[in-house]
């Protein structure tokens, strides 16, 4: 649920860089949607590995986030 809302959140950042004429600041707004959303996965997985509970999902998630990251890194720059 958690990777879904952040991909959704960049989703609607994406719409709205490509509808207002591809904002620089819009799409630069996408990859760090991912960023934080992976930091984000990640102090999740620490507090849950803390209270002695499975944490591996948490890791998946924030290496997924961070990877989309990555991904759309050039649209931003594209978006220049």
């Amino acid at each position: 649920m958690y990777v879904a809302v952040v991909v959704v959140i960049a989703l609607v950042l994406l719409v709205l860089s490509g509808i207002l004429d591809r904002m620089f600041a819009l799409a630069l707004a996408v990859p760090i949607a991912f960023l934080v959303g992976g930091l984000g996965a990640l102090a999740l997985g620490v507090r849950t590995y803390l209270r002695h509970r499975s944490w591996v999902g948490w890791q998946g998630a924030a290496w997924f986030l961070l990877a989309l990251m990555l991904v759309t890194l050039p649209i931003a720059a594209a978006a220049r």
